[in-house]
């Protein structure tokens, strides 16, 4: 699964194999479930100011997450490409 964040347009495209869907900022909550290529995805969404973090990757790790909503803890990232388009 990949997130491609656009800072500039406060919005995030999430890929999970052929399917590709946008989701603006506003439009998430702390944490949304999605359906993305028959798959059920909880989102945690969490915006913070790029410099409040050591490293990018730090920082975008930490703005967008996805889970499968049958992993009540959380416990694996599903994603595992994150981009920045400016």
């Amino acid at each position: 699964m990949k997130a491609t964040i656009y800072p500039t347009l406060r919005c995030v495209d999430i890929t999970h194999g052929v399917e590709t869907q946008t989701i603006y900022f506003n439009q998430l909550d702390e944490w949304s479930s999605v359906t993305i290529n028959g798959q059920d995805i909880d989102l945690h969404f969490d915006y913070e100011l790029r410099s409040d973090f050591g490293t990018k990757l730090q920082w975008l790790s930490h703005i967008i997450q996805a889970y499968s909503s049958t992993d009540p803890e959380y416990t694996k990232q599903l994603i595992t490409k994150i981009e920045v388009e400016v």
